[in-house]
């Protein structure tokens, strides 16, 4: 017959060992949770400096194609107005049907 007090130490020794291995995982969650949290908000952070420079760089680029067409306007404006012109009458017959 096995000892009473053996079974009782060791099974109270597993209860302790497996209380010290949740407190382990449920730190490891914790860290886990924390690393995910700080990686979103890096993440967020990146997402919007990459959408600023985008928003720039398309305003600019716009910028840059409108003082183009005034140039272009400028140096020739009759041939703009007929390309205007022609571009009406294209859309006009459009959409008439």
């Amino acid at each position: 017959m096995p000892n009473t007090t053996s079974t009782a130490k060791s099974s109270a020794s597993e209860t302790t060992a497996n209380e010290a291995r949740t407190r382990d995982l449920e730190s490891d969650i914790q860290r886990l949770r924390d690393d995910i949290t700080q990686l979103t908000a890096h993440l967020k952070q990146t997402g919007d400096n990459s959408l600023a420079r985008a928003k720039d760089a398309a305003r600019e680029q716009a910028r840059s194609i409108e003082k183009d067409l005034e140039e272009r306007v400028r140096e020739k404006p009759l041939h703009a107005l007929a390309m205007a012109a022609g571009a009406g009458f294209f859309l006009a017959m459009m959409f008439r049907r």
